[in-house]
């Protein structure tokens, strides 16, 4: 199995490719010397804001410094919601893609889990989805300067009702697909089953669950 590089050796690596002393380093990022010596040899570690100053200090993003396997978790979790969601309302990348106005490759990048987006980027695929960012994510490492507006992170009330409309169209789209696969027997019974159901109350009263 391959060996996970660090952030403290991957901070290391970067400093002396750029040729730069741990005080030069420690001056850019306006810290002590002996804070990078720390975190290089895994002696400390550095919290997300001090991690985006030695990032900014070296010229690189900040998921470059991070632990692979928790950048990729995360990631990773970010796009299967965002492709769940996506999925539930019948849609492909292509028509995410016209509807949000976000380059379909940075969808696909966004649901491999490949690479970080960029926030807007990530905020206007979901808006469109009819969702909160809050709801996508649950872990802010990777956009520790995210806007404190909090009103910015939802969409509007048309992209909501959008969303909803869509979901429920396939869902109708994929009941209808599953009764067409239904014999004639097959499909007497289901409408059979369905008028049923349209007499008790808890099947036929409008749930708020997505508005809420």
């Amino acid at each position: 199995m391959e060996k996970q590089v660090t952030t403290g050796e991957k901070i290391r690596h970067l400093r002396l490719e750029r040729n730069l002393t741990q005080k030069t380093l420690a001056n850019k990022c306006g810290m002590y010397e002996s804070q990078i010596r720390k975190y290089e040899t895994g002696k400390a570690n550095p919290k997300i804001e001090t991690l985006q100053k030695i990032a900014d200090a070296l010229n690189v993003p900040l998921f470059e410094l991070m632990e692979n396997l928790e950048t990729k978790r995360i990631c990773k979790k970010i796009g299967s919601k965002v492709q769940n969601l996506r999925k539930s309302q019948g849609l492909t990348t292509n028509d995410l893609a016209k509807l949000s106005g976000i380059d379909e490759t940075i969808i696909q990048c966004c649901e491999d889990g490949t690479n970080i987006i960029e926030l807007e980027a990530l905020k206007q695929i979901v808006v469109t989805l009819g969702a909160s960012l809050f709801s996508i994510v649950d872990n802010w490492s990777i956009y520790p300067n995210r806007p404190d507006d909090f009103t910015w992170y939802a969409g509007n009330y048309s992209d909501l009702i959008k969303a909803g409309e869509r979901e429920q169209k396939h869902e109708e789209n994929l009941l209808l697909a599953d009764y067409k696969k239904l014999n004639i027997k097959g499909q007497n019974e289901a409408r059979k089953r369905v008028n049923e159901l349209t007499e008790i109350k808890k099947y036929t009263e409008l749930e708020d669950e997505f508005y809420e």
